[in-house]
């Protein structure tokens, strides 16, 4: 019996010497990035977050791509690297998605600039969605007439979303101590009651919409299925669309409990 194991030992030793093993018919793959939570696929083989940096892939693999982190970041495109037909056994890959900047604010239409060291530049109103190659340096202003002046400090994120609540100005809304002014006899509560209203029903439709978004994303991130997006991009946007009015119902209650 020994002898027989014996045997058989000197058979497998000799068929893995003679034969090369998948690791070393496989690439191996270093990868950079700027997503480090980013999820790396092999063709449609899912290998893990980038973060791991090191991967070995089958030696017929012909596509390295890698979808952005968070759900929220579903309007990011992959990237995708094709390896060429004569890849060596170690390929180095940099993989960097651009950074996106969401902006919005309450009441929307507000001019955003970018203010750095060399200067300001205007971007456009809210709501947008800024795109550098590379992390912003600097700070974000938001600008409109009757409001205070707002400042957004950017995160190095490859997606990043800010909402932003503007002060009325108080000196145009109080009435110079000179004139003679009387409060109404009565407050119109009904005001009072659609705002809260309004915020309370955009709120829960935001919440909803959000959910199914998610739903969504997640069936793309496992499927690849690109026609999962217009559902995606269809209840974000309607999440968005909700998130707003309940910001303008509690803008409105807030300024009226200003005004009174």
């Amino acid at each position: 019996m020994r002898q027989s194991l014996n045997g058989m030992g000197i058979l497998v030793l000799a068929l893995l010497c003679s034969e090369p093993s998948k690791a070393q018919s496989g690439i191996l793959i270093q990868l950079e990035t700027n997503a480090p939570e980013g999820i790396v696929y092999a063709d449609s083989t899912a290998l893990g977050p980038a973060r791991i940096g090191t991967f070995v892939v089958p030696a017929n693999t012909r596509e390295i791509r890698m979808l952005p982190p968070g759900s929220a970041s579903w309007t990011i495109e992959p990237i995708r690297f094709f390896l060429p037909r004569d890849t060596t056994r170690v390929v180095s890959v940099r993989l960097d998605f651009p950074y996106h900047y969401r902006i919005e604010s309450v009441p929307f239409g507000a001019e955003v600039y970018l203010e750095t060291e060399s200067g300001s530049t205007r971007l456009g109103v809210t709501p947008l969605v800024h795109r550098s190659d590379q992390s912003v340096a600097g700070i974000f202003r938001l600008r409109k007439p009757g409001y205070v002046s707002e400042t957004v400090n950017p995160e190095p994120q490859v997606w990043s979303r800010y909402s932003v609540l503007m002060s009325p100005v108080v000196s145009e809304m109080v009435a110079s101590s000179e004139v003679e002014w009387q409060p109404p006899a009565r407050f119109r509560s009904w005001i009072d009651y659609s705002a809260i209203g309004l915020a309370v029903v955009s709120g829960a439709l935001a919440v909803h919409y959000k959910f199914k978004a998610d739903r969504r994303y997640d069936l793309y991130t496992r499927s690849g299925d690109a026609s999962l997006k217009d559902d995606v991009k269809r209840f974000d946007t309607r999440a968005a669309i909700g998130l707003a009015g309940m910001q303008v119902g509690i803008g409105v209650f807030a300024l009226r409990l200003v005004i009174r």
